[in-house]
């Protein structure tokens, strides 16, 4: 069994990644390590898969304050 790692950004404390099985920009908790998969079909990552930060040099704050 193979669980696929995702390269991340990190955008208001959370990782983010774009997906290339469902194609959609999935969010998680801002630590790295396994997670459920947030893809429609379950068939496309049945046991997770593993994110990891790409760097502090990727982290993205946005401010909603005017």
């Amino acid at each position: 069994m193979t669980i696929p790692t995702y390269e991340c950004d990190k955008v208001n404390n959370k990782l983010t990644f774009h997906c290339p099985l469902c194609m959609k920009v999935h969010t998680h908790g801002s630590e790295e390590g396994h997670r459920i998969s947030h893809c429609n079909n379950s068939d496309y990552h049945p046991n997770g898969y593993f994110l990891k930060n790409k760097g502090k040099q990727n982290e993205i704050k946005i401010s909603l304050d005017s």
